[in-house]
């Protein structure tokens, strides 16, 4: 069994990422359909909105089969402890950066 600093895949489907050079906020465990609205938005001060243990999912303009995946604290929401980056389409684990 992983631990808890395991990385997990991506598990969100392709459709599901935000436009070219916006974010969206991912809550884990919870199907596409029940996942906040809107879909996709600027970046600006999302994290102040993003829910513990949720993902803040930015895909950059420059690399659109990439998405960087921001891990917000189990338990303080807003707070970006791991910045992750996977393929979009196949969901492959890429790398793991500074966040």
């Amino acid at each position: 069994m992983a631990g808890p600093d395991a990385t997990p895949a991506l598990g969100i489907p392709p459709g599901h990422m935000p436009r070219a050079g916006q974010c969206r906020i991912w809550i884990r465990g919870r199907p596409p359909g029940r996942q906040p609205r809107p879909k996709s938005r600027p970046c600006a001060g999302l994290a102040a909105a993003a829910p513990a243990g949720s993902w803040i999912l930015y895909r950059p303009a420059t690399s659109a089969r990439l998405v960087h995946v921001r891990v917000v604290d189990e338990h303080r929401a807003g707070k970006v402890v791991r910045l992750r980056v996977f393929e979009i389409e196949s969901g492959k684990f890429v790398r793991e950066e500074q966040p």
